[in-house]
């Protein structure tokens, strides 16, 4: 069911129930009122009944039938009975009618001096009159046709009206939920025409402060996060496709050249020895394109409890064993004493290739192939610090928005062997960890720091 019928069915069924108990209202308090007064009739008409026949010398209970038909306001099969203290019928103006009442409902009007019977189809009301300390029971009854007819035509034309309300409300509730809906109807158009060719379209709206303009800004909002993630795709894309395309082409240009004449052992071996490295460097490439679309994709990682400390000291070595040119100095000095204190929930694998990424650039980029590791205990939080010197920092400072970008370089640093995955691979790992990653630098002096929130 769509949602316009939808909500012409709910506003059409809130209205219809809110008039039906309305009608109902108005017909119960009707009947009500007039039964009331029919009721005050009754006993106006059995009061005066009494009153001239017991306290009138002249009136008689022949003259008393007589004023009592003769009376302009007579009810439709109207009786008055009146009874002595036992329970002796001394008056009536029907001799047709006899209510045929019993003792004890008797005794119930003398004991309560006011109360009405339900004799179908007559109604009945009971009054004790006392004169002269004797007292008596008055029985007034009749059939209140007018109410009866009052009511059935009320009860037609309340139903009459109660269905033409629920058409005018129908009609009412579909033209409403189109008009508000309207809006989403052209959202839903401006969607439909979004596709992967035009995600710079946005949809229109969205400056409006009500739920549809919200709704519009949050498609918004997914529309450009949806923009940067596919334009990010293509450039991965193509950065890949370039990396691959470098070691390849070298691979096939060294067999080429060796293949166009026959060659000594000693050049042969050189060959294999450069294709070697070659196909090493495209491995480390395919190794960290891995990891970096593993820890993109969100996959599950086991999670435990480890030291920060031994996890960096395990990298360092790692790093260390790559080039016996690099330099790692260890800056231990604040760490407590309480080592329970170092302790992170994290991934070794991860943490480990993340601190390796750092460190691994830290000696690389910094001219003299040195760098320092600073390990700092705060409350709740476990900061490490990797610190270098660069040849030109100001240059790295005006691209700090950009270094965790994958496959971006600085320029100038072409001649660095690299990929440029190292420092979003490590934004991503310390994302996964609940931890920040944050860069600086005070002139050529730079630093990464790494915190993660302490066990």
């Amino acid at each position: 069911m769509q949602i316009r019928t939808r909500l012409t069915f709910q506003f059409g069924f809130l209205v219809s129930a809110i008039l039906f108990l309305s009608f109902v209202a108005v017909y119960i308090f009707a009947r009500w009122q007039w039964e009331r007064d029919f009721e005050n009739r009754l006993y106006d008409k059995a009061v005066t009944a009494a009153t001239l026949l017991l306290k009138v010398e002249q009136v008689d209970s022949a003259l008393l039938k007589v004023i009592d038909r003769a009376k302009r306001d007579y009810l439709f099969r109207e009786n008055i009975s009146i009874f002595d203290q036992t329970y002796t019928e001394i008056y009536t103006n029907n001799d047709t009618i006899d209510f045929r009442l019993s003792p004890p409902q008797l005794a119930k009007v003398e004991k309560l001096k006011r109360t009405t019977f339900v004799l179908e189809p007559f109604s009945v009301i009971g009054i004790l009159f006392t004169h002269q300390q004797q007292d008596f029971i008055v029985i007034a009854g009749a059939i209140h046709r007018e109410a009866h007819q009052n009511l059935k035509l009320l009860r037609n034309l309340l139903a009459t009206t109660f269905l033409i309300w629920i058409a005018v409300v129908s009609l009412a509730g579909w033209m409403y939920a189109g008009r508000a809906l309207k809006p989403i109807q052209r959202l839903m158009e401006d969607v439909q025409d979004i596709t992967t060719t035009n995600l710079n379209k946005r949809l229109g709206g969205a400056e409006k402060p009500d739920e549809i303009g919200k709704l519009a800004l949050i498609f918004n909002q997914m529309l450009e996060r949806l923009e940067n993630a596919f334009a990010l795709q293509k450039t991965f894309v193509a950065n890949v496709s370039h990396e691959l395309r470098n070691p390849l082409t070298k691979v096939t240009s060294q067999l080429e050249v060796t293949l166009l004449r026959p060659r000594t052992p000693a050049e042969y071996q050189e060959t294999i020895a450069s294709v070697l490295d070659d196909i090493r460097e495209l491995n480390q490439l395919t190794n960290t394109l891995l990891d970096l679309a593993k820890v993109t994709q969100g996959s599950a990682f086991t999670m435990s409890q480890l030291r920060l400390d031994e996890i960096v000291l395990d990298a360092r070595q790692a790093v260390l064993s790559t080039d016996t040119q690099y330099s790692i100095r260890m800056d231990f000095d604040t760490m407590p004493e309480d080592t329970d204190r170092l302790r992170i929930s994290g991934n070794a694998h991860l943490l480990k290739t993340a601190v390796s990424n750092l460190l691994e650039n830290a000696c690389k980029f910094s001219p003299d192939q040195r760098a320092a590791v600073r390990l700092d205990v705060v409350v709740g939080e476990l900061r490490l610090l990797v610190t270098n010197v660069v040849s030109d920092g100001g240059k790295l400072s005006g691209e700090r928005n950009r270094i965790f970008e994958p496959f971006y370089r600085i320029r100038g640093d072409i001649h660095t062997r690299g990929y440029g995955i190292g420092l979003s691979l490590v934004q991503r790992i310390v994302s996964i960890h609940k931890g920040k990653v944050q860069f600086s630098n005070s002139g050529n002096q730079v630093t990464f720091e790494l915190s993660f929130p302490g066990c």
